[in-house]
């Protein structure tokens, strides 16, 4: 699956600082639809429907799912479905005059296509690792498909209620939050796979009540200290880390906030100070990853976002677990952290982070300090 271009993040500015799956995010369906437009989507839909239709029975009413032509074509219906209305849909065309002709689609798609979602969720028969992926991925597609309508028509309606439920609970099995005992989503998740939902549970939390929100975000912040591989972790920390941050923008005007929740303030704090965890974790094995998560770092204690320079906790945390980054106390004497094998500008990060600590400690002094000896000395 393609990385995700469409523009589903209400309330953030054309310079929001969202991760590797932006592209062109403010330029796709930019201006109202065009009647040759509407006209194109008119035409395609109802051949797209009918292959769905012809096909469904084949795939969910066998014992077993399996590679079949039937599941390609459905799989492709809703890669060509996603991509034509993100288009026009995206950057917010298609609603205001287009409202009723989109709202008319919108119904069409659930009519046909949610009787069946999750798919591939009520069939038990054992299946192939390899149908597992494409499942999983249809899932996806058509999740961030019904992301589209959401924004374009509003969420005020009982079919986008319905929807939200339903896709919240697919994401929340995703994530690991919720377990699904049909397939083992979790551990065949890719990184773009992954990537492709950070829209679909923006379009949630800017559209769910406070706890559902609330679920949401504290599952992706469950699924990156439990992502079983680096580049998972760094796709969930970079959404989770501008998430946060964009709640500090003079831009932000969308509904999801994280002090409107109780305990969810906590749930982002405890996560902040676990960071530094993972710095010593990647070793010098990822800079680029290391000087992300000492970037935010920075950021939360420079503008004490969600009060982490404010709050006595975090701060204790966050020294205590940075230490080992420059510094470890062996029996046999001190050894540096990974700190001295870093690029400079990690380095240099590493250093604006400290500077931005409240108080300093004994051993985050001496730790600095011999790191700071041994390299230019």
């Amino acid at each position: 699956m393609d990385t995700c271009t469409c523009s589903v993040w209400a309330g953030l500015s054309d310079d929001s600082p969202f991760g590797s799956y932006k592209i062109d995010l403010f330029t796709a369906g930019q201006g109202p639809a065009t009647s040759s437009e509407r006209s194109f989507i008119d035409v395609l839909m109802p051949i797209l429907i009918d292959l769905w239709l012809e096909s469904s029975p084949n795939v969910f009413s066998a014992g077993t799912i399996g590679l079949t032509p039937s599941l390609a074509v459905m799989h492709t219906v809703l890669k060509m479905m996603n991509l034509s209305w993100r288009a026009m849909l995206g950057a917010g065309s298609g609603a205001g005059a287009d409202e009723a002709w989109t709202t008319g689609w919108f119904k069409g798609i659930l009519k046909h296509f949610v009787v069946h979602f999750p798919f591939g969720k009520g069939n038990f028969s054992l299946r192939d690792s390899k149908v597992e992926l494409v499942l999983q991925n249809m899932n996806i597609l058509f999740s961030e498909l019904l992301s589209h309508f959401v924004l374009a028509i509003g969420d005020g309606s009982a079919d986008v209620a319905r929807w939200r439920m339903q896709v919240s609970e697919f994401l929340l099995e995703l994530l690991g939050s919720k377990k699904n005992n049909d397939s083992d989503m979790v551990a065949n998740l890719k990184v773009e796979d992954l990537e492709a939902t950070f829209p679909v549970i923006w379009t949630l939390l800017n559209s769910s009540s406070g706890e559902e929100a609330a679920e949401l975000l504290r599952a992706i912040v469950s699924y990156y200290q439990h992502a079983h591989s680096v580049s998972l972790a760094k796709a969930s920390f970079e959404f989770i880390s501008n998430i946060i941050t964009l709640q500090h923008s003079r831009q932000y005007v969308g509904r999801f906030r994280i002090g409107s929740e109780k305990g969810l303030s906590q749930v982002v704090l405890k996560w902040i100070s676990s960071l530094p965890r993972k710095l010593w974790e990647l070793k010098t094995s990822n800079a680029e990853f290391t000087f992300n998560i000492l970037s935010f770092l920075t950021k939360c204690l420079k503008e004490d976002i969600c009060g982490a320079a404010s709050d006595a906790a975090t701060i204790d945390t966050l020294q205590k677990t940075l230490v080992p980054f420059f510094q470890v106390q062996l029996a046999k004497g001190p050894v540096f952290g990974p700190f001295v094998g870093l690029p400079t500008e990690v380095q240099r990060e590493a250093v604006h982070l400290v500077h931005y600590l409240p108080v300093w400690e004994t051993k985050m002094v001496q730790g600095v300090a011999a790191c700071l000896n041994g390299l230019f000395f």
